[in-house]
């Protein structure tokens, strides 16, 4: 049995990979969880191991006993599946769409309204 921690959101539909889903718990919080080292809002034990693009596309920190991926092991998976550059292509398109402005974008990375609300 794998147990994975969701880092950045409650579980829930859409958010994690359905095969091999053996039981999901979500906590009423974020809360501090040692195995993996940082905060979590729940976990998913599956029957199997998941991929790495499977991991870096659910944004899934995985345990192998007190062994965890790091937020840097995190950052190569997505960038090795294409996530990191689709989404700065998709910042740059809505930025020159004119949807909001490249300000708009720093104002919500340094005033806490990044995906993990620092």
């Amino acid at each position: 049995m794998m147990r994975y921690y969701s880092i950045l959101r409650p579980v829930g539909l859409g958010t994690y990979p359905r095969e091999g889903a053996e039981q999901i718990r979500n906590y009423d919080c974020r809360q501090y969880v040692q195995e993996i080292g940082r905060e979590a809002w729940g976990y998913i034990d599956y029957s199997r191991e998941l991929t790495a693009q499977e991991m870096a596309a659910y944004e899934l920190t995985a345990t192998k006993g007190k062994e965890a991926i790091d937020k840097k092991q995190l950052i190569k998976m997505m960038i090795d599946a294409g996530m990191i550059k689709a989404e700065i292509k998709s910042i740059l398109k809505a930025i020159t769409d004119g949807e909001f402005t490249a300000a708009d974008l720093v104002e919500q990375l340094t005033e806490g309204g990044g995906a993990d609300g620092r």
